[in-house]
């Protein structure tokens, strides 16, 4: 069985063109939609973020993410 995240919008930025803020690693601004963008590593947190309407990166490392703004729940479960 594996994840798959929802999304009601996906962005077509990478995580590294953002601009971080400082003192939050995972937490960056995004210039063009002038919001900050969560980087997520777990379902627990996409879902957090997603239900207060944050835009998120999700995925295991910060050059292999999906951004932008997750459907609540932000997961189904698929099976393989």
């Amino acid at each position: 069985m594996s994840l798959m995240c929802r999304f009601k919008f996906v962005c077509d930025k990478r995580w590294e063109e953002l601009m971080p803020i400082g003192g939050e690693p995972d937490v960056s601004f995004c210039g063009e939609c002038r919001t900050a963008v969560y980087f997520c590593r777990s379902i627990k947190e996409l879902d957090a973020h997603a239900k207060q309407g944050h835009c998120v990166a999700f995925g295991k490392r910060y050059e292999d993410v999906l951004m932008g703004v997750a459907i609540v729940p932000a997961w189904n479960n698929v099976d393989d």
